[in-house]
């Protein structure tokens, strides 16, 4: 089942590697009806190495069209498989930047 929500694009304007263990933080922009909303958002299973790739880019994200501040970022393939979403081809490039478990 999908979740409900609408499909836009974040600007990921920061990158840094979390201070306890592994992943990064990414701290991002998208605008909604002219109003510009901030977010933060971690992923653990990321390696640091996709900061560089990563920052400045526009990826996607899903937000709740009545309160877009309820937001979440779509970058790995999980998140899109997690709310029934086709993951686009053109994200496979982060796929080297995922760690292995």
């Amino acid at each position: 089942m999908k979740r409900e929500g609408v499909i836009g694009k974040a600007k990921i304007t920061d990158c840094n590697t979390r201070s306890k263990g592994s992943g990064v933080i990414l701290d991002y922009t998208f605008t909604v009806e002219g109003k510009k909303i901030t977010g933060k958002q971690s992923y653990y299973e990321l390696k640091s190495q996709v900061c560089r790739e990563l920052l400045y880019r526009e990826v996607s994200i899903i937000y709740s069209e009545d309160r877009p501040e309820e937001n979440r970022l779509m970058i790995s393939e999980n998140d899109f498989k997690k709310l029934g979403y086709p993951y686009p081809d053109s994200l496979k490039w982060t796929d080297r930047y995922y760690k292995e478990w």
